[in-house]
């Protein structure tokens, strides 16, 4: 990896509560055990960034640390490997996992605690069973959430000892945000790899249609919503002949037409859900209602537009659009989903969702990760914190080859597709609406809106907040506790 490659990793991990925490066992010296010996990657996150080396002593709890993944499409070597396969990505998990194993006697393993529909059963079982065989649970990004809140199932991570949510490693200005009576029950932190939405394009495709790239726009801060609708809306060409619009036609944009578009609600700067003057959650949907209806009936334009290939929420056969099959200059795609694009014979650069207008202050990414939360079951608060923490401080390597992965050399073979990653992990924020989207069915509308919407070209905006807005916040009250 070249030095200029690491550096823009550094800046990314820094930038988003991502920093590079290398560390090195040195027995010698208990009080660092967890700090590096030369300059790593953790010299350098305490140099920049303040950060301090976790003084955790060497002990032996001769436990193990049992990690379930829900939330995410990663695989399971992104987190905790069973062993090195000289891949990168494994090499440093297990690095990772072998100087926790060194350090405090803790055996880091995958469990296995359901499907993200029965998860929440498996923690609420061992809660009032006081098993404790799971330490850690990266959730759905929101299935089961309220349910682990609201009846007392997860440990609040400020009582974790050596937990420490001013490092930088820890994104205390996301946990923020998803307080609860003040107490941090919803975690991220370094060990998650985030997952967000953001935009491909096939660069072949872009210069045979007569389009410049679009990375100075991102750059200059004119990457709008109305430019890529411009870009894509008219765009098709029927390469077969047959007067029928299908997936053998080429496209100016494609994509799943439902979870994807929820993050043109975010793109655009709009909340789902936000705090009120007394700390309270309430739907944010009839702030700013003209402007969000503007919104809604420009992505169903787009949406329905002949230049256009939106597959449904349950796609019929012969409707999903393969990027890799170059029939659509732009798509919508999961970050995770960069890592199988490399694979293929084609030259594509990333983008991120873009701005609703020029005069919004910045690119807005929306977490499509789960959440970390510690089930209300450990018996041991010490080695759960100090695991905690050396598996965020801890992150370096494994960034490093995280970002090596997903970027690879059909991705990374010029600066600004590297920028653009940076921009949109930088841009990486989360909402109380898509948290609590089952806190109520009329929430889980909510959030669904703009998909639901486009599918009915007859939806209006109007009667559909009317119908779903008041008793989402009943269910949002009831969640909480809170009252008018």
């Amino acid at each position: 990896m070249t030095k200029q490659l690491f550096a823009l990793i550094l800046a990314i991990c820094l930038l988003l509560s991502f920093p590079l925490g290398c560390a090195t066992e040195t027995p010698d010296n208990p009080s660092q055990s967890a700090g590096a010996t030369a300059q790593t990657g953790s010299d350098i996150a305490e140099e920049t960034t303040g950060d301090h080396a976790p003084d955790i002593d060497i002990k032996n709890y001769n436990r193990e640390f049992a990690f379930a993944k829900i939330g995410s499409g990663l695989d399971d070597d992104f987190f905790i490997p069973e062993k090195a396969l000289n891949d990168g990505i494994t090499d440093a998990t297990y690095e990772r996992a072998q100087k926790i194993k060194e350090h405090l006697g803790v055996t880091l393993v995958m469990r296995d605690a359901g499907d993200w529909e029965g998860y929440t059963k498996t923690i609420q079982t061992n809660v009032s069973t006081g098993t404790d065989n799971l330490q850690l649970a990266l959730t759905h990004v929101y299935r089961g959430i309220p349910e682990l809140v609201i009846n007392n199932l997860v440990v609040d991570f400020t009582d974790l000892p050596a937990v420490d949510l001013e490092q930088s490693y820890w994104n205390k200005q996301l946990m923020d945000e998803v307080t609860i009576d003040g107490k941090y029950l919803i975690g991220y932190s370094d060990f998650c790899l985030a997952e967000t939405h953001c935009i491909v394009f096939n660069k072949r495709l872009l210069s045979n249609n007569g389009q410049s790239l679009p990375y100075e726009q991102v750059k200059n801060h004119e990457w709008t919503l109305d430019e890529l609708i411009a870009r894509t809306q008219d765009v098709h060409k029927d390469l077969n002949g047959d007067g029928q619009r299908d997936i053998q036609d080429i496209y100016g944009m494609s994509g799943w037409g439902w979870v994807y578009l929820i993050s043109f609600l975010t793109s655009s700067d709009f909340q789902i859900v936000d705090r009120d003057t007394d700390d309270n959650f309430r739907v944010a949907y009839s702030e700013n209602s003209d402007r969000l209806s503007e919104l809604v009936e420009k992505i169903r334009n787009w949406y329905n537009a002949d230049g256009t290939w939106f597959w449904k929420s349950s796609p019929a056969s012969g409707t999903v659009m393969a990027f890799k099959d170059q029939t659509s200059l732009f798509q919508l795609i999961n970050t995770a989903g960069l890592i199988e694009l490399k694979n293929y014979d084609l030259q594509f650069g990333v983008l991120p969702y873009p701005l609703y207008t020029v005069q919004q202050p910045a690119y807005r990414s929306l977490n499509w990760n789960g959440v970390l939360c510690v089930p209300n079951t450990v018996t041991s608060a010490d080695m759960v914190g100090e695991t905690l923490e050396l598996l965020a401080y801890e992150a370096a390597p494994v960034k490093t080859a995280f970002f090596d992965r997903l970027l690879g050399n059909k991705v990374a073979n010029t600066e600004d597709d590297q920028e653009m990653l940076e921009i949109i992990w930088n841009s990486v924020v989360t909402d109380v609406g898509l948290i609590t989207a089952t806190s109520s069915d009329e929430m889980d509308r909510l959030v669904y809106m703009i998909p639901t919407i486009c599918e009915k070209k007859n939806g209006n905006f109007s009667s559909y907040l009317a119908k779903n807005v008041r008793k989402a916040q009943i269910g949002l009250d009831r969640l909480f506790g809170q009252s008018d």
